[in-house]
């Protein structure tokens, strides 16, 4: 029942507000400038239509602007959640970057150590010990093959949240320009 009054009230302010605005846009055509060059003729003249009905009326108007309102929240939230985190997996592959080229460079003075002892072994010196330097050279690639894993990890899941991250931005630029055009 209320519901219907509200209809009725709507419907009721829609027909005053259409009349009003419609007498003084005649008024005001009527009453252009005399030294005006274009002169208006009130029968061309169109006055602005207003909606007949507003659906829902005034409580759906509210209701539109608190749903939009929520999806702005909503995407705003979204963006600066996912910020934090491109932050962190970013910061995390410089850190692996650098111990991947530490590992690394340790895995190449391993090998050519390895290299030299074998050649000086296979030339009848056995002072080296050759297990030591096969095992010191299998933990470096063991080393060098997990930060390998990691780094892969890391950019799957950078790429992951930068998908993520862009695909929000483009979401909240269609919203944007959504809104510039009602």
């Amino acid at each position: 029942m209320a519901k219907d009054n509200t209809d009725n009230s709507s419907n009721d302010i829609a027909d005053t507000l259409e009349r009003e605005l419609s007498d003084e846009f005649g008024k005001a055509v009527s009453q252009s400038p005399k030294n005006s060059s274009v002169r208006a003729n009130p029968k061309e003249a169109t006055p602005v239509a207003l909606p007949r009905r507003i659906a829902g009326g005034f409580l759906g108007v509210r209701d539109d602007l608190d749903e939009r309102a929520r999806e702005w929240r909503n995407m705003s939230r979204a963006i600066a959640q996912q910020r934090p985190l491109l932050e962190t997996l970013e910061a995390e592959r410089g850190a692996l970057l650098e111990t991947l080229a530490k590992t690394a460079e340790e895995a190449i003075a391993d090998g050519k150590a390895l290299a030299l002892l074998m050649e000086s072994t296979k030339n009848g010196d056995v002072t080296g010990n050759l297990t030591e330097r096969f095992d010191a050279s299998v933990n470096t690639l063991e080393e060098l093959a997990g930060v390998s894993a990691a780094l892969t990890d890391n950019l799957l899941s950078l790429r992951s949240s930068w998908e993520q991250y862009f695909s929000l931005v483009l979401r909240g630029q269609e919203m944007q320009e959504g809104r510039r055009q009602d």
